[in-house]
């Protein structure tokens, strides 16, 4: 059996309930190539490529990191974002059988929180300071986490799902 590289889960029926959730799986193996952006200037020809493959019969999968839109867009501002690709996408001849057995429980990772106390309530401070005045009605405040996983990462997928 090939490696498995993604695992997509799908709800068959939108209808049944939490407990009773079915899922059709979708998995895919070793990619026969594998397209990444890793500068703005790259990120639509990256998606070119993409659409071309799927196009041309390929199955795609993969992700495209918020910080990428100031490569569709430059008026757009995002922070700068940490050592993951802006775009990255496999490319598959199509989907992979997964057949595993039952998954070990998994320990999970201890979580560390990137951003410090103090930063993290002065961002909030500004941040309500900036509703009160009128400039903004909404901020989405994400901080980035840290951990360190050397487990089985399909059983903690399980585990998690």
């Amino acid at each position: 059996m090939k490696p498995v590289s993604l695992v997509f889960d799908y709800p068959v029926d939108a209808r049944v309930g939490v407990s009773e959730r079915v899922s059709e799986r979708v998995a895919f193996g070793a990619p026969v190539e594998i397209i990444r952006a890793t500068s703005l200037d790259e990120v639509v020809p990256a998606l070119t490529r993409v659409d071309a493959l799927s196009k041309s019969g390929k199955w795609v999968a993969g992700f495209v990191a918020y910080e990428a839109a100031p490569g569709f867009d430059a008026s757009m501002s995002v922070r700068g974002g940490g050592e993951m690709p802006l775009v990255w996408f496999g490319a598959f001849d199509g989907p992979a059988s997964i057949e595993r057995g039952p998954t070990a429980h998994v320990e999970p990772p201890l979580f560390h929180e990137a951003t410090a106390e103090p930063r993290f309530l002065g961002d909030i401070d500004r941040i309500q300071e900036a509703i009160r005045a009128g400039e903004t009605y909404q901020v989405n405040y994400t901080t980035r986490l840290h951990a360190q996983f050397d487990g089985d990462a399909y059983a903690w997928y399980e585990q998690l799902r």
